[in-house]
Order: C-alpha cells, then sequence, then structure tokens
C-alpha cells in the first residue's frame, strides 16, 4: 500500500515539475494570419513596408519574404525585423518607389518545431500618379536599375519530401527512445522494488535495464541529430553550406534551443547511467535527464498549437509523455529486462516471482494511463476548436486514428488484468502473457507513428 501511494506522489510531482520547469516559449506551425498590404487588396497610397502576421511566432532565421511587380521582377526590401504582439509577424521596409501595378509577395518561414510553412499573395497599387512621376516610377522598376537584396539572403527555407520523411521517420524514433527511457527510469526506481524479488534477480534485472536505456539514449542521440541534419534545410544557404545552417539553427532558433535542452538531458542520463554503474544515485541523476529529454521533445514539437495558454499546453506535452513511457516503455522494460531475469528462478518460485512483477508494473501503470487519459483530453480541447474537427479536418482524422489504436491497448491492458493481473499464476501464464505483450507493443508503436505524423501536421486554427 506504501508503494501505491508513493507512485500516486510521484505521479503528482511529475506533474508539477512540468508545470514549474516548462518554459512559456512559443513554437508551432506558424500559417499567415494577415498581412499589410492586405492580401487581394487595392489600395491608393504607395506602401512603404511589408508586414506579415502569424498564427505562432515565426523564426526571423527561418523567414523569407520576396516582393515582385507582375512581370515577376524583384523589388528590394530591407532586412527583417519582428513585431511583438498578438499574432507576432515581421516587418520589412520597402527601400524603392513602386509603379501602379499587381505585385506579389512569396513568404517562406518556420516556428520553432522546425516544420515550414509558405504561401504567397498579391495586392493591386492604383495611386494617383502624375505623369512625370509615372515615368520615373517606370524606369526605376526596369530589371536594369535594381539590386536585389531579398531580406539579406539567397535561398528560401524549403524540405524536399525526403527532408520531410528522415524527419518524420527521426521523430517516430527519438519517441521511441524516449518511452523506453521514461518506462526503464520508472521500472528501476519503483517497480522493480515494488515486485520484492530475490536479490539476484533484481540485480540482473536492474543492470538488464540499465543496458537498455543505455542503448535508448544513444538511439535518441543518432535520432534527433539526424533530424537536425535533415531540418536544416530550412535554413536559408548564406554562404557556409550544411554544416553552417546546422550550426545556425542551433544557435539561433527556439528548435535548436529545444534540442540542446534534449542533448543535455541525454548527457545528463548517460552520466548516471554509466557513471553510476545502476546505482540509486545514478537513476535518479537519469530520472532528472529523462524530465529534461521529455521538455525538449514539446519544444520542439507542436504542444503549443495556438499562442495562447503555452505554458499549459507544454505542461500538458510533458506530463503526457511521460505518462506514456510509464504504461508503453515501462511495459517494454517488462518484457525485455525483467521477464527474462525470471529464467534464473527455480520452477516452483517463477510464477509467483513473475506474478508479483506483473502486478508491481500493473499498479504503476494505472496512474500511469490515468496521466496519459488526462493530459490527452487537455491537448485535444487546446488544439481543437470542436468536437466536429476529429471528422472534418486532417489532423482530426489522424487523432481520431490515434484515438482507436490507444483504445485497442486498454483493451489489451483489460486483457491482462483479467488474465494475469487477477488470477494466479501457473507454469504457462509467463508464455501468454508475453505473447500478448508483443502484440501490445506492435499496436505502441503504431501509435507512436501516427503521433510522429500528427506533430508534422497543422492543427485546426482556433
Amino acid at each position: 500500500m506504501r508503494n501505491y501511494f508513493r507512485t500516486r506522489l510521484l505521479a503528482l510531482v511529475a506533474a508539477l515539475l512540468a508545470l514549474i520547469l516548462t518554459p512559456a516559449l512559443l513554437f508551432s506551425h506558424a500559417l499567415l494570419v494577415r498581412s499589410s498590404p492586405a492580401a487581394d487588396s487595392h489600395i491608393a497610397a504607395t506602401p512603404t513596408s511589408l508586414e506579415l502576421w502569424f498564427s505562432e511566432r515565426p523564426e526571423l532565421k527561418l523567414t523569407t519574404l520576396e516582393l515582385s511587380d507582375s512581370a515577376g521582377v524583384p523589388m528590394d526590401i530591407g532586412v527583417l525585423t519582428a513585431i511583438a504582439g498578438d499574432p507576432p509577424g515581421v516587418h520589412a521596409t520597402i527601400s524603392g518607389e513602386l509603379a501602379n501595378g499587381k505585385y506579389t509577395v512569396v513568404w517562406h518561414t518556420a516556428a520553432s518545431d522546425g516544420h515550414a510553412s509558405s504561401g504567397r499573395f498579391s495586392f493591386v497599387l492604383a495611386a494617383p500618379q502624375s505623369a512625370e512621376g509615372s515615368a520615373a516610377r517606370a524606369a526605376a522598376s526596369a530589371p536594369s536599375a535594381r539590386i536585389v537584396i531579398h531580406s539579406g539572403r539567397q535561398a528560401n527555407p524549403v524540405l524536399t519530401s525526403s527532408d520531410v520523411m528522415m524527419s518524420t521517420g527521426s521523430r517516430w524514433v527519438e519517441l521511441v527512445a524516449l518511452l523506453t527511457l521514461v518506462g526503464a527510469v520508472i521500472y528501476r526506481l519503483f517497480i522493480l522494488q515494488d515486485a520484492a524479488l530475490p536479490p539476484a534477480i533484481t540485480a540482473d534485472s536492474a543492470d538488464r535495464t540499465r543496458r537498455l536505456a543505455i542503448g535508448a539514449v544513444l538511439l535518441f542521440l543518432v535520432a534527433t541529430a539526424t533530424r537536425v541534419v535533415s531540418e536544416s534545410n530550412l535554413m536559408p544557404r548564406e554562404s557556409s553550406g550544411r554544416m553552417h545552417a546546422v550550426i545556425g539553427i542551433i544557435r539561433d532558433t527556439g528548435w535548436g534551443h529545444g534540442w540542446t535542452i534534449g542533448l543535455v538531458g541525454a548527457l545528463l542520463m548517460l552520466a548516471g547511467l554509466v557513471a553510476g554503474r545502476g546505482s540509486y544515485v545514478g537513476w535518479a541523476i537519469a530520472g532528472l535527464g529523462v524530465a529534461a529529454v521529455a521538455t525538449s521533445e514539446a519544444l520542439t514539437g507542436h504542444a503549443g498549437a495556438s499562442i495562447h495558454r503555452l505554458p499549459l499546453a507544454v505542461a500538458v506535452d510533458v506530463a503526457h509523455v511521460l505518462g506514456a513511457g510509464g504504461w508503453i516503455g515501462g511495459l517494454a522494460v517488462v518484457m525485455f529486462c525483467g521477464m527474462p531475469a525470471l529464467r534464473a528462478v527455480s520452477d516452483d518460485e517463477r510464477p509467483r516471482a513473475g506474478s508479483s512483477l506483473v502486478r508491481a508494473y500493473h499498479r504503476a501503470t494505472v496512474d500511469s494511463v490515468t496521466v496519459v487519459v488526462a493530459t490527452a483530453l487537455v491537448a485535444a480541447w487546446l488544439r481543437l476548436g470542436k468536437i466536429s474537427e476529429l471528422w472534418t479536418s486532417a489532423y482530426g482524422n489522424m487523432l481520431l486514428r490515434k484515438i482507436i489504436f490507444v483504445v485497442v491497448l486498454l483493451a489489451f491492458g483489460l486483457f491482462h488484468w483479467r488474465t494475469a493481473v487477477k488470477p494466479d499464476w501457473d507454469d504457462d501464464s509467463k508464455f501468454r502473457f508475453q505473447r500478448s505483450v508483443a502484440f501490445e507493443l506492435v499496436i505502441a508503436a503504431v501509435v507512436v507513428a501516427i503521433t510522429a505524423l500528427l506533430i508534422g501536421m497543422n492543427p485546426p486554427a482556433r
């Protein structure tokens, strides 16, 4: 009973830490909200600047604007500056005079989650002009008289289809590694202690868990580095190529800062797992690293799909990941580190040991599943304007698929409770449980894949 309440206290503390430690950063897909001059407008006064406002704060380093006339001739515009406020935006001065006619603005940007967005719009200038003024403006707009600045950049940020696929695949691997890491920490610090297995079995299972966690950390680092490289194409190429773009992403963007937090967390985990060599203090340090990595995933995703309620949105995302890790990651650790260690138990004691381990996992998972469901409801409220968007929007349709698969996972949990938790174990119980868990982990991998796809999609505008 004491361990049960300790697990509940852990879940509460984790949620409070997520709320306290999560910075109120702005991130997610940046979609054009309005502009000046407005799209498809007819204006009588010559504009002196371009101003664009977005649904999320655009990263200046990942933003370009182009202004061209009806013949496609580029117009001079100055360096972009940020516009603070709600909604946030960018400003660029139009350097020269504009002749009457139709103009097109092409924009490319990305928010701190690393996802690019782009678009174009046109406006028509019909300002009263004298004959002399018209001739001067026409001469000024001739191609031979233009020195194109393009906001000081040489190319627009763009991701190819292969970049998008690599980024989504890397995100899936990151999430799998992170869930495994969360599960490993909860298993080692709480589930394994609660199971009260023989000391030799506990030590063997703990060492297996440590080695699995080290592999998951290394996998996370490789996947994240791959995503950084693939999304470096969002950086306009200024001079030094790919490496310069990667450094610019890390140094100058909110996405890069979030990735840095994840890197520090991963290194902290390695320090706890390797230097601590499985000690309680080492696993506690690894737990701090896991919290940092989970925060990194939130900061480089679109938990804050709206510019409002950002601390809540990010905290919910962190708590959701921690809960899912305790549920799915913990199950994977039981499967790959707990059950194999039971082979050294005598035939007479193996059923009791297996039942004790599964029951300890189940007690911890009740709280994890509660956190997952509660945070999922809050996240859906934050990202969907109304329930009907579940079936009327692309994002909602994908989310609905995820919900269906999660219900299947919950059905597996009910099945395990009735077949492996409540009844006493016999000689075949372990085999039946492992077979069922294998199917459950496959479904969980599908859920994580859908989550990776959702991160790359735009939530409906509220």
